[in-house]
C-alpha cells in the first residue's frame, strides 16, 4: 500500500473510536477497542512508526489479562496476535527499517541481538498460546519462523526465529 493510502486508513480507524463519529464507542467492549488498537498498530508499522505501534499494543492489549479475552462472543484472536506484532516490529527494529533510518541498520551488534532475541520471546509467546478463533492461520507462519532463520540463530545463539515469516506477512517492498 501507498503511504497516502495507509495515511487514509489510519485517518479512518481514528475515526472509528472518535465520540463524535461513534457515539457507541465508549461502550465498545475490551475485545472490540483491542481490535482497534491491533489494526491502528498495524498501520503504523507499515507507515514506519515502530515506537507508536508498540506503545498501542502495550496500552490497550498487553497490559490486559489474557483471560479478559476469553468467553462466548469475545474476539480471542487479538492477544495472540498483537503478541505476533510486536514480534514483528521486534524483527523490523533489528534491522534498521524504521522510517527515519533509526534502528541498528543491519549490523550484527548488541542492540541488534537484543532485539531478536525480544523478537523470538513474542514468537514463542504467540506460538505457546491456547487454541483460538484464527489460530490455523498462524501456525504455518509460527512454525516457519521459529524454524527457518539460521542467520538469526547464529547471530543470537538460540534457535532462529523470524525472517521469512515476516516478509511473507508485512511484504517486502
Amino acid at each position: 500500500m501507498q503511504s497516502s493510502q495507509l495515511h487514509d486508513s489510519l485517518i479512518h480507524l481514528q475515526s472509528w473510536s472518535s465520540p463524535d463519529k461513534n457515539s457507541n464507542w465508549a461502550h465498545e467492549p475490551l475485545d472490540e477497542k483491542a481490535i482497534h488498537a491491533l489494526l491502528c498498530a498495524a498501520t503504523l508499522r507499515s507507515l514506519g512508526d515502530y515506537p507508536q505501534a508498540k506503545n498501542l499494543l502495550q496500552e490497550h492489549i498487553l497490559c490486559h489479562d489474557r483471560q479478559l479475552f476469553k468467553g462466548p462472543l469475545k474476539e480471542d484472536w487479538v492477544a495472540p496476535s498483537a503478541h505476533y506484532e510486536m514480534a514483528v516490529l521486534c524483527w523490523l527494529e533489528s534491522h534498521g527499517h524504521e522510517k527515519d533510518g533509526g534502528g541498528d541498520s543491519g549490523d550484527d551488534g548488541e542492540g541488534r541481538k537484543e532485539k531478536l532475541r525480544e523478537c523470538g520471546e513474542w514468537l514463542e509467546k504467540a506460538a505457546k498460546w491456547e487454541s483460538f478463533e484464527l489460530d490455523s492461520r498462524y501456525v504455518h507462519s509460527l512454525v516457519y519462523s521459529l524454524f527457518s532463520d539460521q542467520h538469526a540463530s547464529r547471530s543470537c545463539g538460540r534457535r532462529g526465529m523470524t525472517v521469512l515469516m515476516i516478509h511473507s506477512l508485512i511484504g517486502s517492498d
